[in-house]
């Protein structure tokens, strides 16, 4: 035995409520024995039109399901054929029941199918070849984005467009040309200049000449002055005058007291 419970059991719907689009050709619900599995059992699905008209929106002719003694579980009927048209309309909807149970079974509850229409309730009237959109359907309440497909450009319209009450468009749908985005432009580095280097000023030269040293005695009032005071004396901002050396000392000291001598005799 599949199940422990005494009886015939229940057929009801496993969904109490559905919904399908209107392209999907043909909808099979699913219906289950539960509570019970003694004897064999079956059922029809009925429709009850709500806002979904019979053989406009769905047709549903002789759906039967059948389990045999102690067989529980799901079985999926033949199906409702679901009718798609090109009117574009909001969703609607109509009632799928269990009727003539066979066996002793009980039925459960009915199942609501929504139909979801596949046509826009917003029309756009984009350019497919040039525009596409994340969405297929435009309802009411939804909003869509568009996006110029490869080798165009945006030439007007908005990115995002909701669909209000009424119908109407929150804006204007984008609209694409032929043509290639340009590319992002870098902006190109400033030139690094580089720091001149340091000038350095070539040193002062010599104003002039070293004057020579005089070497001239002064006669009658003294000692002649060897140098004329020349030593240690900076010319023209040059370099600074050099004093004789030790020998040339020497020799014009020499020279003053053979002079100081001759002089003495005369």
């Amino acid at each position: 035995m599949h199940n422990v419970v005494a009886g015939p059991g229940t057929l009801q719907f496993v969904l109490t409520q559905v919904t399908v689009s209107e392209g999907i050709g043909v909808y099979k619900a699913q219906i289950e024995r539960v509570n019970g599995a003694d004897g064999a059992v079956s059922c029809n699905i009925g429709t009850s039109s709500q806002t979904a008209t019979y053989k406009v929106d769905y047709l549903s002719d002789g759906v039967y399901s059948y389990w045999a003694d102690q067989e529980t579980g799901i079985k999926n009927t033949s199906g409702i054929t679901i009718y798609d048209d090109s009117n574009t309309e909001s969703k609607e909807y109509f009632d799928a029941l269990i009727s003539g149970v066979t066996g002793g079974a009980s039925k459960g509850p009915n199942q609501r199918v929504y139909i979801d229409d596949n046509e826009d309730d917003c029309v756009d009237n984009i350019n497919v070849t040039t525009t596409s959109r994340n969405s297929t359907i435009f309802n009411i309440g939804d909003t869509v984005a568009y996006s110029c497909k490869s080798g165009y450009v945006r030439q007007s319209g908005d990115q995002t467009v909701s669909c209000g009450s009424g119908k109407s468009l929150s804006g204007t749908p984008l609209k694409c040309t032929a043509g290639t985005a340009p590319a992002p432009t870098t902006a190109a580095p400033a030139p690094t200049t580089a720091a001149p280097a340091p000038t350095t000023a070539a040193p002062a030269q010599g104003g002039g000449a070293t004057t020579a040293a005089s070497g001239q005695n002064a006669q009658g009032g003294g000692a002649t002055t060897a140098a004329n005071g020349l030593a240690g004396l900076n010319l023209g901002g040059g370099a600074a005058y050099k004093e004789p050396a030790l020998t040339t000392i020497l020799l014009l000291l020499c020279l003053n007291i053979f002079w100081f001598r001759l002089i003495q005799k005369d």
